[in-house]
């Protein structure tokens, strides 16, 4: 990836305008170990030098683990760009590669996709969808728009949309739950609410109710 120093950026340190940018301290470290990590017309540069407007730095970030590619997997690009992939994941397909699922993933689809195109690939998804929810899964394809993503993940700088179907027609038109989510204790996966838990704000609209098998449904 490249990063074009802007005007606001001219004459400060190479460090401090990747930290503004959201290179982690583990990256930049990472990066400075790496053989022409960091570059600028050609020649290595270090974090404590200088930077000009319009210039144009160079990142390696170094290759990462791969995945199987598996070409029988099927799901849309919804978005891509050099830094970033927003793949719709179908419902039943896990995200990531875990015991039992090893080549039947999201991951393993996006392996198969940039392996056609020659492109190296490592899958840092910055969300995670379980394996019966069909949504967007948010991928960036490097270790700085990965620390980028975090970075917003943990400020709230980036907002979840979900379309849920209730059994009941009890909730108002709309309102907001605000509570602690924790993982519970009897489950790796499962969250509930709890005291311990971080805080989850979640702000709901009525869509419709129907009767769906002779049961009165809503979604929201």
């Amino acid at each position: 990836m490249t990063v074009t120093i802007t005007k606001e950026e001219n004459e400060k340190a190479l460090e401090c305008v990747l930290r503004s940018r959201g290179f982690s301290k583990r990256l930049i470290t990472r990066l400075k170990r790496t053989e022409n990590g960091m570059t600028r017309k050609g020649v290595l540069i270090r974090t404590v030098d200088l930077v000009y407007e319009n210039d144009i730095i160079m990142i390696n970030e170094g290759d990462g683990e791969s995945l199987d590619p598996n070409p029988d997997l099927k799901a849309d690009i919804l978005y891509e760009d050099s830094e970033v992939v927003v793949f719709s994941k179908p419902p039943f397909m896990p995200t990531h590669p875990s015991h039992g699922h090893y080549t039947d993933t999201l991951a393993n689809a996006l392996a198969f996709r940039y392996a056609e195109q020659g492109v190296p690939f490592v899958f840092r998804a910055a969300n995670r969808l379980d394996s019966g929810t069909s949504g967007a899964v948010l991928v960036a394809r490097s270790r700085a728009a990965a620390a980028a993503f975090g970075h917003a993940m943990q400020n709230g700088g980036i907002g979840k949309v979900y379309l849920a179907l209730l059994r009941g027609d009890g909730l108002s038109e709309q309102g907001e739950i605000d509570a602690p989510i924790a993982r519970l204790r009897e489950s790796i996966i499962l969250r509930g609410v709890s005291p311990d838990g971080d805080r989850a704000l979640t702000r709901y609209r009525r869509i419709c109710s129907c009767d769906i098998g002779g049961e009165r449904c809503t979604a929201v």
